[in-house]
């Protein structure tokens, strides 16, 4: 990668941490960079063009930074933790991406852009199945992907619950999902498995262009029936709700997915809208 490409994401990330991408503009980020937007445009089409490459250049250098832990003199159980607090600390910062960027990719690129983050999304999950085999014994890799499926479930739902709270810390939380984890590989160990290399790589969390396109239309319908219809008092974790079930589509947590759903369909005035965005989600 050209330095001054990788100066201009560096930028971006930094700028989007401030202003957020919705107000960012390519102005922005030229004299952030102390360059001209021309020279921007050398290298990135159009704002969504720089905008995937930024999901792309953060998921590598994520995965990059995992990998040096590696290097490390401490034990496989203190790295294998060490690793999963660097992914909390960046979880957060990738679902803000996700959820913001999204509905600013035109509609035909949608697809393009789910594939490369899927992508992204199965290299990372693979080297932590690397990790899981490398603490636990070659005997834990027949259900290995069992045990990062569940690894990575269990990460989600600590950071979702745990968002904006100074307690517990990344380490602790860390600790726990570690915890956890050992727990499930050894229940694992000896029993079929249920998750194989051929599930993980074919899984549907790249919808078809045309159904993301439906799912956005039903969910952008569901935040304007509550933004100006509903108390004042709902509205916050309504919204929440919606937002975490659009951040569900790199990435689908169904368990989430269901609760968000249940809670929506809670208020009368959602309810049609809810059945219409369930037909979305393929008849949740």
């Amino acid at each position: 990668m050209d330095e001054k490409e990788k100066t201009i994401l560096d930028t971006a990330i930094t700028v989007y941490a401030k202003k957020g991408f919705n107000t960012l503009s390519m102005q922005d980020l030229a004299e952030a960079c102390n360059i001209s937007k021309a020279t921007i445009y050398k290298f990135f089409e159009s704002k969504e063009d720089l905008i995937q490459q930024i999901v792309l250049y953060y998921s590598d250098a994520l995965l990059d930074k995992l990998k040096k832990i590696d290097e490390k003199d401490i034990s496989p159980r203190d790295r294998f933790i060490e690793k999963i607090t660097v992914q909390l600390q960046n979880f957060s910062f990738l679902q803000d991406i996700f959820m913001n960027i999204f509905p600013l990719i035109p509609k035909e690129q949608s697809f393009k852009y789910h594939s490369q983050f899927n992508k992204k999304n199965t290299e990372l999950l693979e080297y932590f199945r690397e990790c899981v085999i490398s603490v636990f014994g070659d005997g834990i890799k027949p259900a290995s992907w069992d045990v990062v499926v569940c690894m990575r479930g269990i990460m989600q739902v600590v950071q979702i619950y745990t968002r904006n709270k100074d307690i517990p810390d990344d380490k602790q939380k860390a600790e726990f999902i570690f915890n956890c984890t050992e727990a499930i590989a050894l229940g694992r160990l000896g029993k079929e498995s249920l998750f194989d290399e051929n599930i993980i790589n074919t899984a549907d969390s790249i919808r078809p262009a045309k159904q993301i396109s439906s799912l956005n239309d039903e969910l952008d319908n569901i935040r304007t029936l509550i933004n100006p219809r509903l108390p004042v008092e709902n509205r916050g974790k309504l919204l929440s709700a919606v937002d975490m079930i659009a951040a569900q589509q790199c990435d689908p947590q169904h368990l989430i997915i269901d609760g968000m759903l249940a809670y929506l369909n809670g208020f009368d005035l959602l309810k049609p809208a809810v059945r219409a965005l369930r037909n979305s989600l393929g008849g949740r």
